[in-house]
């Protein structure tokens, strides 16, 4: 019959401007979804380029600080052996009592000694 034709024709408009609707609202979600997502991805190369010439950066001023740290150290140790051996020459050689010197030796003998305990 001509009505439930014209009715089922009528239920069949309504539903595809309904799908049409929610096609079009899909379509604008995806674009806006694409468009934040390509947003997200240039921050998100932008940060780890940024990470990276950073991380290259301070690691190349660590390497260099450690070596001027290690140098720095090497030449504290010098010093410091420096030290002990003049408070060794000054305790075994210039305060060294005359009986000391009449019983252990004198002079060089005296520096072998110092020069024993820091070999």
């Amino acid at each position: 019959d001509f009505g439930t034709a014209t009715e089922l024709f009528i239920k069949c408009n309504a539903s595809t401007i309904s799908y049409e609707a929610v096609v079009h609202a899909c379509k604008e979600r995806q674009s806006t979804h694409e468009e934040l997502y390509c947003d997200m991805r240039k921050d998100s190369m932008f940060v780890c380029s940024t990470y990276d010439s950073c991380h290259d950066r301070e690691t190349t001023r660590y390497g260099e600080f450690k070596e001027k740290v290690q140098e720095a150290e090497l030449a504290r140790k010098s010093q410091a052996v420096a030290v002990d051996k003049i408070q060794c020459f000054v305790q075994t050689v210039l305060q060294a009592s005359d009986s000391d010197l009449a019983q252990e030796g004198e002079g060089m003998a005296r520096l072998a000694t110092c020069d024993a305990q820091f070999s």
